[in-house]
């Protein structure tokens, strides 16, 4: 996909691409071939040798730098780019980011490609969302309007209107790339044109497609946060079903969250903060929530040493926030008990500990316990007890209870922390869906928009990565089966054999992640149910090294091999490495037990499970029975979850929205060609173009084959143009480098494997060269003798106002002498360099200038 190697000296002179360290690739001439070293010219003259072989083997430690990759490149016919890249005549990395490039710096920030649209992120406000530009894209049909993410929406409505199946739309993306921006477009759009169709929910005030729309700021407040990418990143992931009447509008809506990311509440990296509605309380609320108002003296806000968004006004968002909560019909002393939950976590993180083993809570921190418990409706001494203990129950019931140091009370303090936020979250989607979900039937028919987090990489991968990644991969399976069934659709349409087994398949990668009994997460969960006994760190890693260390998806980490983490330092023995459809991804176990257990001790649930506040005793109900720790933890849990998901959107009619972030310094007009790369891998763009490309991607009507390839023209007749294009390929010049097995000839057009359309340019290209340069030289030559001939015109026109001034006695007159003198000295010029198109032109108007002068000297004597 990202490196061709089958080049030859009959290439020479022919275009290509090749990769640049800054650039990703850059434009260049094929010179020669020398062994399986190539040699490279750039636009900028600057020359490269290749070793076309290098990409294709595994890294090696003795490796200095990536090797130089080659791809092949097609002049660009259309000015502003194609906006479905279908239409390209080379797929792959370089052709489609020149392509969505030359798009953006046009501002059409959207580029189809299959069943996925590409949106760039301007980093500024384009006029293309208005009401008109709404009413352009109803009713039309699809592909008939610019790419766009209202085409999107809209082919999803009339789909479901005509085939009464349920849709999907996979919005994916990196923090910044605009994947909130992009469903909050996509739910504008069916909103709108739902209270347009005049039918709804029938009730007064909000239709229920604009209290969709305005649940927005609630989600955001609990579920986003500033990150170093993206001043309002979500930090989950969001499936919103839109439930739709016989009439086809909005009747209800069902919003299911995916995997919030709990450890912001407790920390975060420098430079980040925690949720917006830590901030917006205590700017707004805070006496009334026993707060200090200041975020930098409260421990789960100033661990980052930032504290406000440039452009956010947390005491504005704050009423946001509120009004969000009304819309969705949520009570004044709902709201209140909300807020109560969130002020109280905050005092919770503000709670310290003293004392050796056994510890307690603090003196100076015991006012922040009190207001904590307060708030939280649950006695204060029953709490402290709770954070300092540990309390087992053995086989049999038999209760053991242990008292803690002040590592692990803080540890528990900060379970407490999440546990209550993550089902406060839970409790607040569970609630916007109580108020929009008024659907009445068991099976609606819907349309679901999945806004998910993208492929991750980071600069150390840990636990969230690899249930981010395992998300992503999943959803990339149901992409690649999408690709092949319209590729297999095509190719039966057409009526042309082609072999299924060649495509491409990420399912192993998926088992290695989740098949039972082996499985990474399957394993992990196992090493829940063992306590204290249970392996972490490099121990687990040895555990799954002797499982997968011969999987081809998997890969042996630690500083003998020749593996290196994204520092370029080597790995440790706690390190793992996946290939996944994005690329090799290397993974870092670190408190992987504890996170995937997630759960409370039971003497602190039972706590919560006390609470005078209604919200906090809803969220913490009476134990009955205890599940066993395997089910209670977040893979098991995290696994049920997704493969209902992946289930939801194989039984629908998906469609995929991969949103981009053009740069890192959030400016308009601004392309980091590296990132935007890497980023189209990420979001499987490129793996689902490889899906394409391992059957006959470059596709031509037989008709404009005939037009660009007219030089293989046969001598023979042919009944039409198939007949005509069978033949033209079986010219000897074109068989000596294309095989039949390369293409086939369909009903209506040609398929070709990924390279041929380049061997037919270059077959094309020599057999035309000679006539080419033929006609050059011919031109060449009669451009000479024309340039030739006005020279000596310009020579007799002189002799001749020569004779004219002296039979006038006119050739003494100042201005004619002058005019005299300057045309001899550009005519000793032009003899000097004849070819001189600018110098020759000069001359033809002083010739014309003399002559003028000439007759006005005679003019004045007479």
């Amino acid at each position: 996909m990202n490196h061709e190697t089958n080049w030859s000296d009959g290439d020479a002179g022919g275009l290509c691409w090749i990769s640049d360290p800054s650039q990703a690739y850059v434009e260049a001439t094929f010179k020669s071939m020398s062994g399986q070293v190539a040699t490279i010219e750039t636009q900028d003259g600057i020359t490269y040798e290749v070793d076309v072989i290098a990409p294709t083997l595994p890294p090696s430690r003795k490796q200095k730098e990536i090797p130089r990759r080659l791809l092949q490149r097609v002049a660009m016919t259309a000015n502003n780019g194609v906006g479905n890249m279908d239409e390209l005549p080379v797929l792959h990395e370089a052709s489609i980011l020149q392509n969505i490039e030359l798009r953006f710096r046009m501002d059409r920030i959207y580029t189809n490609s299959g069943p996925i649209l590409i949106a760039m992120n301007p980093f500024k406000w384009l006029p293309i969302y208005g009401e008109e530009v709404i009413k352009s894209y109803h009713n039309r049909p699809y592909g008939s309007m610019e790419p766009h993410v209202f085409q999107e929406a809209e082919d999803s409505l009339q789909t479901l209107m005509r085939s009464r199946g349920n849709q999907a739309i996979v919005i994916c993306g990196e923090s910044g790339a605009g994947k909130t921006e992009t469903t909050k477009l996509m739910l504008q759009y069916l909103s709108v044109i739902s209270k347009k169709m005049e039918g709804g929910d029938g009730s007064e005030g909000l239709s229920m497609g604009e209290k969709i729309v305005q649940s927005n700021p609630l989600m955001e407040a609990f579920g986003n946060a500033k990150t170093l990418r993206n001043n309002n990143s979500s930090r989950f992931g969001k499936f919103t079903a839109l439930h739709y009447t016989s009439k086809y509008t909005i009747s209800g809506c069902e919003i299911t969250n995916l995997l919030l990311e709990k450890s912001r509440v407790t920390f975060q990296p420098h430079g980040e903060r925690n949720y917006h509605i830590f901030y917006q309380i205590q700017s707004k609320v805070a006496s009334k929530y026993m707060l200090a108002g200041e975020p930098n003296s409260m421990h789960f806000t100033n661990q980052s040493q930032c504290t406000e968004v440039d452009g956010m006004d947390d005491d504005e968002e704050y009423n946001e926030t509120v009004l969000s909560m009304q819309a969705v019909d949520v009570e004044e002393a709902e709201i209140d008990n909300v807020m109560k939950v969130v002020a109280a976590i905050l005092n919770l993180g503000n709670v310290s500990f003293a004392g050796a083993e056994p510890c307690s809570v603090d003196g100076a921190a015991q006012s922040y316990l009190n207001s904590c418990c307060e708030l939280m409706g649950v006695p204060a001494a029953k709490m402290a007890q709770a954070l300092v203990t540990r309390v087992r129950e053995l086989p049999g019931g038999e209760m053991v209870t242990s008292n803690n140091n002040i590592k692990e009370s803080e540890d528990l303090r900060d379970a407490v922390a999440k546990s209550v936020y993550s089902s406060l979250f839970d409790y607040i989607v569970i609630r916007i869906n109580k108020t929009l979900d008024k659907t009445h039937g068991a099976d609606p028919k819907f349309i679901g928009v999945l806004d998910i987090f993208g492929f991750e990489d980071m600069t150390i991968n840990g636990f969230e990565q690899l249930f981010i990644n395992t998300t992503n991969e999943m959803l990339q399976k149901v992409f690649n089966d999408i690709i092949f069934k319209k590729e297999a659709e095509e190719y039966q349409r057409e009526n042309i054999a082609w072999d299924k087994t060649s495509f491409p398949d990420n399912e192993p990668c998926i088992e290695l992640l989740t098949k039972k009994p082996v499985g990474l997460l399957k394993m992990l969960d196992s090493e829940c149910t063992r306590g204290k006994a249970a392996s972490d760190g490099n121990a687990l890693v040895r555990k799954f090294n002797k499982c997968h260390a011969q999987n081809d998806f998997y890969a042996i980490c630690g500083p003998s091999t020749v593996w290196r983490r994204k520092d370029n330092s080597r790995t440790r023995d706690e390190d793992f490495l996946i290939h996944h459809f994005a690329g090799p991804i290397i993974y870092t176990v670190s408190d992987f037990v504890g996170k995937n257990r997630d759960a409370l001790f039971a003497h602190v649930y039972d706590v919560l499970s006390e609470s005078k506040n209604p919200l906090i005793a809803s969220l913490y109900e009476p134990r009955e029975s205890t599940d066993s720790a395997s089910k209670q933890t977040v893979g098991n849990r995290f696994l049920r979850q997704l493969n209902e998901l992946v289930k939801l959107l194989k039984e629908s009619e998906s469609r995929f929205v991969r949103c981009i972030k053009t740069n890192n310094v959030y400016k308009p007009a601004v392309v980091d060609k590296m990132s935007v790369l890497r980023q189209l891998v990420c979001s499987g763009v490129m793996a689902a173009l490889e899906v394409r490309r391992a059957g006959f991607p470059s596709r031509k009507v037989y008709k404009e084959f005939v037009k660009e390839f007219r030089v293989f023209t046969p001598k023979t007749r042919c009944q039409d143009d198939r007949e005509l294009c069978e033949k033209m390929l079986k010219n000897p010049h074109v068989a000596e480098r294309v095989t039949e097995d390369q293409y086939r000839l369909g009903d209506s057009k040609l398929f070709m494997q990924a390279e041929v359309l380049y061997t037919l340019q270059s077959v094309k290209n020599r057999i035309i060269y000679p006539f080419v340069r033929r006609i050059q030289i011919w031109w060449l030559k009669a451009q000479g003798d024309i340039l030739e001939r006005k020279i000596r015109r310009a020579e007799n026109a002189v002799g001749t106002m020569l004779q004219t001034a002296t039979s006038n006695g006119v050739q003494q007159v100042v201005f004619v002498r002058k005019a005299f003198n300057a045309l001899r000295e550009q005519q000793a010029l032009c003899r000097q360099n004849p070819k001189d198109r600018a110098g020759i032109a000069a001359l033809g108007q002083l010739t014309e200038k003399a002559e003028n002068a000439v007759q006005q000297a005679i003019n004045q004597k007479e």
